[in-house]
């Protein structure tokens, strides 16, 4: 799910997309004012800690959190909830690499971790 992009720091970063099931149903009224409601974003840390070190972006290159913008927007379809998303981009000022072996989580309309993942390289 994840590509490098830009020259700059601060136009490096990820492109994230997804295909979920089993999300939280109150995400269908999108996202509420917590930064971390519907949310999806990657982590420094593992999936084994309740509370990771924090978001993986780089302070020094882009002005804001770039993960308080990456959220979910749940549809129940056949009884499952699902959300997809394509295509999103993260500028985080770090490259593909150094979100190796971080998290990536999805949280349900609370703020509250509801998913984990460990980031590893794909191979065909």
């Amino acid at each position: 799910i994840f590509e490098r992009m830009g020259k700059t720091a601060a136009t490096t970063g990820q492109l994230l997309s997804w295909d979920l099931e089993e999300v939280d149903r109150d995400c269908a009224k999108g996202p509420s004012a917590d930064p971390k409601s519907c949310a999806v974003r990657v982590e420094v840390g593992s999936c084994s800690t309740p509370v990771t070190q924090g978001d993986l972006y780089d302070e020094a290159a882009v002005t804001k959190n770039p993960w308080d913008c990456v959220s979910y927007t749940s549809l129940v379809a056949e009884r499952i909830v699902k959300a997809r998303g394509h295509g999103l981009p993260a500028y985080t000022g770090v490259g593909s690499p150094m979100a190796l072996g971080q998290v990536i989580k999805v949280y349900d309309y609370h703020g509250v971790p509801m998913a984990c993942a460990e980031i590893t390289l794909f191979e065909e």
